[in-house]
């Protein structure tokens, strides 16, 4: 599902002030007189990160109506957990198709 993280895990940026890795710039959390070496400025710049829904979205209800009901036409009735688009096509029983052929 998707999901908002409104802090920062994990932070790094190589400046150390020598050039060489010996005089490392340290990061306070709020303190100091320079913005860019504080860990809250970099969070607010960043804001909070949400991640990609990549569940699909699932049947909360499906009910198919008595197919014998009418000779021209299927009622289905689904409803989703979240938006999303269904498709439905009618199979005939002697097809050969089974259950594995037509997933839900």
């Amino acid at each position: 599902e998707e999901t908002e993280y409104s802090f920062i895990y994990c932070y790094a940026e190589d400046d150390e002030t020598d050039g060489e890795g010996g005089t490392p710039n340290k990061m306070t959390y709020s303190l100091g007189n320079v913005d860019a070496g504080k860990v809250l400025t970099i969070k607010t710049g960043i804001g909070s990160v949400t991640t990609l829904d990549e569940s699909p979205p699932s049947f909360t209800l499906l009910r198919l109506q008595d197919p014998t009901a009418y000779n021209t036409k299927i009622v289905v009735t689904f409803e989703l957990n979240e938006a999303g688009t269904a498709y439905c096509r009618a199979t005939r029983s002697d097809s050969g198709e089974t259950a594995w052929d037509m997933p839900i």
